[in-house]
């Protein structure tokens, strides 16, 4: 068998190239540990069928990345209307009673509950809570698991005394959501095109159920930006 495995892995080994081997590494774990599998297994399976087993290694992958996507809290840019990830712009504004939040990936039955647990997980973490705000924009697609999923969430918070508030929705995701009803579920009032007006609309809600001086603390984050505008 050694005899085998070594010409071949002599002749992949001299067609990869090792700056991008390199650059792969220093850029994307997962890329790599493809690239390397895919070497290892047409060293030893023959080009054919070790090329067939990185193709399954690779859709693999795919699917657990999927299934846990990054999943981040936004905040508002002091000055400006952008919201960015918190982690990245610690200095970003973000309100007691607002959560805004963002997928990057469609939502499919693979992430379905993933998306729900981190969004109990967030508004656990802050109890004061009353919105959550969620930034469709990445959202491109939504099967029906997932729209199971939401509605189920919709419920829940509600039951807690949160609305959830949708921005950016594309429109074939509009209209998944107004065919399963999930629309009416919500009210128009709950969608907004852009996320820092939606933010507005809720620090204006949550002004009205607080003492006069939470009230203007509130608003204050949020109206900055118009003012200097």
């Amino acid at each position: 068998p050694g005899s085998h495995f070594a010409p071949r892995a002599v002749a992949v080994l001299l067609i990869i190239d090792i700056k991008q081997l390199k650059y792969t590494w220093q850029n994307n774990k997962i890329d790599f540990i493809t690239l390397i599998l895919t070497f290892l297994l047409t060293g030893g399976l023959g080009i054919q069928y070790g090329i067939a087993a990185s193709v399954g290694v690779a859709i693999i992958l795919v699917i657990y990345k999927s299934s846990k996507p990054h999943f981040v809290r936004l905040g508002r840019l002091p000055g400006t209307i952008v919201y960015r990830d918190v982690k990245r712009f610690p200095h970003s504004i973000r309100l007691p009673t607002v959560i805004v939040l963002r997928m990057d990936a469609p939502l499919f039955f693979g992430n379905a509950l993933f998306f729900k647990e981190r969004i109990n997980k967030m508004v656990r973490k802050q109890p004061t809570t009353k919105f959550v705000v969620i930034d469709c924009q990445p959202l491109n697609s939504i099967d029906t698991t997932s729209m199971e999923r939401l509605s189920e969430l919709i419920d829940e918070l509600k039951f807690n005394g949160i609305d959830i508030f949708l921005a950016g929705l594309a429109e074939p995701v509009r209209h998944s959501l107004q065919t399963s009803k999930i629309m009416d579920k919500l009210g128009p009032e709950h969608e907004f095109l852009l996320i820092h007006d939606c933010v507005l609309h809720c620090a204006t809600q949550a002004a009205g159920e607080l003492t006069l001086g939470d009230a203007m603390h509130e608003v204050a984050h949020v109206v900055t930006t118009e003012l200097i505008d």
